[in-house]
């Protein structure tokens, strides 16, 4: 003997479309009337289809948003971990430091030869 909820129940067979591309949207909205408690009808049937497939929808951008986002996040990481540092205030000093014992050192060379200083002087028109 039935009860009356066993047969107000809804019914897997009645949800399903026969469509493989469905089968996911047809089980939801199974569940989503039996969650509800709907009678079964074919209004009932379809709301609960057109929501189910709104649900499906609502994850599917959602969870495509996210994983977006989640692929933006790992490249800029490998970007950033592939970038070498820059020089710090030390490396900075110190590399300037050898500039300017590299320029003093050719300015003693060119000012230790007076040959070289008049011939420089001619090339610059002096």
């Amino acid at each position: 003997m039935m009860t009356k909820e066993a047969a107000q129940a809804p019914k897997l067979a009645d949800f399903l479309s026969g469509r493989a591309e469905d089968r996911l949207t047809d089980l939801l909205a199974f569940a989503l009337a039996a969650e509800a408690g709907d009678p079964p009808s074919a209004e009932a049937i379809e709301r609960h289809r057109r929501r189910a497939a709104g649900e499906l929808a609502d994850h599917a951008a959602r969870t495509m948003h996210n994983r977006i986002e989640e692929i933006r996040r790992d490249a800029v990481a490998e970007h950033l971990h592939a970038i070498r540092r820059p020089m710090g205030f030390i490396g900075t000093v110190l590399a300037n430091i050898v500039a300017l014992g590299v320029v003093l050192a050719i300015g003693w060379w060119v000012a230790s030869d007076p040959a070289l200083v008049a011939r420089l002087g001619a090339m610059v028109g002096h």
